[in-house]
Order: structure tokens, then sequence, then C-alpha cells
């Protein structure tokens, strides 16, 4: 089992993915520009792909244009 993508390319054919399902949220995020007004189930999902990477996620997008961009 890795816990990361091996750079070996014959192991690929074994590799099963692991998916997690979270709850999602109804609400217009695209006009919100500070973290802290995002709906709290945004954060947690942040939270749980913080957790995952073990990195800390320093960018969120919440629209397609340059400026829905929120930097934490």
């Amino acid at each position: 089992q890795y816990s990361y993508f091996p750079g070996n390319s014959t192991l690929i054919p074994f590799i099963v993915p692991v998916y997690e399902e979270v709850e999602g949220w109804e609400e217009d995020i695209s006009t919100i520009k500070k973290y802290e007004n995002l709906p709290e189930r945004a954060k947690k999902y942040i939270r749980i792909i913080e957790e995952f990477t073990e990195s800390k996620v320093s960018i969120v997008s919440v629209g397609p244009k340059r400026t829905q961009t929120i930097f934490r």
C-alpha cells in the first residue's frame, strides 16, 4: 500500500484510489473575499484536503476570475 504516487510506472496498474465523500454546500461563494466568510462546510472541505495532503492550503479560488481568489 502506498500513501504517495509511486515513481515506478509498472506499479500504476495496481494503484487503488481512495475516495472520501464530504458534504457540499449550496451557498454562492463567488463574491466571498475572506476565508472566514466561507460556509462552514467549505472550510471543512479545505481542512480535509490539508489533512490528507499534509499541506497548508494558502490559496482558495471561488470562481474563474483572478479577482475571485482568497489568499490565506
